[in-house]
């Protein structure tokens, strides 16, 4: 949760309206904590530019959880989600802001990352082994919505 409101803190008046933030409290690892804060970085950015933060209609959901995959490992999934902004358009140029968001951030934490152009918004989405991403093993998760 931090992290997430350190990341978009220049938008503090829109969180509980335009921003919703759901998911678990949990304790990330330093070098995860800092691969997502660049995703998130870019994603806040980029929505800010062309997305659901640039006008006053558009709304963006993070979500995350932890879930078991097939072989009974817990993972962590993320997801930024935009509704209600500017009609999207898949970039024409796939830019270091791209790359970040798709490789570098999965891959540095041994999952995957992709980013989706709907026609309703912009939808990312990190998967990632719970391990490489957790401080501290999961116990009974409190989740919470702000």
């Amino acid at each position: 949760m931090q992290l997430i409101r350190s990341q978009l803190q220049h938008y503090n008046d829109l969180f509980g309206s335009r921003i919703q933030l759901e998911g678990p409290d949990l304790i990330l690892r330093p070098e995860a904590a800092q691969n997502i804060g660049i995703a998130l970085h870019e994603l806040s950015t980029n929505a800010a530019k062309f997305g659901a933060l640039s006008d006053s209609q558009g709304t963006v959901t993070i979500s995350w959880k932890i879930v078991r995959d097939d072989q009974n490992a817990d993972r962590l999934q993320m997801r930024w989600e935009e509704r209600s902004g500017p009609a999207v358009t898949p970039p024409r140029h796939k830019g270091f802001g791209h790359m970040v968001m798709n490789r570098i951030t999965g891959q540095a934490l041994g999952g995957r990352a992709y980013v989706q152009f709907e026609s309703t918004g912009v939808c990312w989405c990190l998967d990632v082994p719970v391990a490489s991403v957790l401080r501290e093993p999961v116990r009974e998760p409190v989740a919470f919505r702000a």
